[in-house]
């Protein structure tokens, strides 16, 4: 039925999501933590360190968004 392949589909792309999830979890986790101690510090290196994790949670999403369009789970 329709309906049972359009869940399978959303199992199949929240599969291939998943093993991506903690590591943005931690990049997160980090721009956080990089935030509060800015805040506290005033110290610079908190901002460069944050640019960083901003630019690979950027870089790996963009990954994931084009791996999902070439896997054709956007159809």
């Amino acid at each position: 039925s329709l309906e049972h392949s359009m869940t399978e589909q959303v199992k199949d792309f929240f599969e291939f999501r998943k093993p991506y999830q903690d590591t943005i979890r931690n990049l997160i986790n980090n721009i956080n933590i990089c935030n509060r101690q800015y805040v506290k510090t005033g110290e610079e290196g908190y901002m460069v360190r944050r640019a960083k994790y901003v630019k690979e949670v950027e870089e790996l999403k963009t990954f994931i968004k084009e791996e999902e369009i070439r896997l054709g789970y956007y159809k």
